[in-house]
């Protein structure tokens, strides 16, 4: 996955689609963002979504998802994310 904050900087992250709901995902990045930071998450197998920082420590963040994405979709992606990564 990639993540943009719109100030230039993209991240290039490995993501399996585990610590992830309709309503946002967790992070494992040793980048300190700051909380409130927009960014854009380009999710493997699927398409850009977008979200807010939501919490931040040295090793990890939190992002709550602009739109949820249904259940059903997000099962399809964290299936396809998961054998394309085993």
């Amino acid at each position: 996955m990639s993540y943009d904050n719109h100030r230039g900087q993209v991240w290039q992250q490995n993501w399996s689609g585990q610590n992830c709901t309709s309503l946002g995902c967790g992070i494992e990045t040793r980048l300190g963002v700051t909380i409130g930071t927009f960014v854009h998450i380009a999710i493997p197998y699927f398409a850009d979504v977008s979200g807010w920082v939501a919490w931040s420590s040295l090793e990890a963040i939190d992002i709550d998802f602009c739109n949820p994405i249904p259940t059903r979709v997000l099962e399809y992606i964290v299936d396809q994310n998961i054998a394309n990564f085993a």
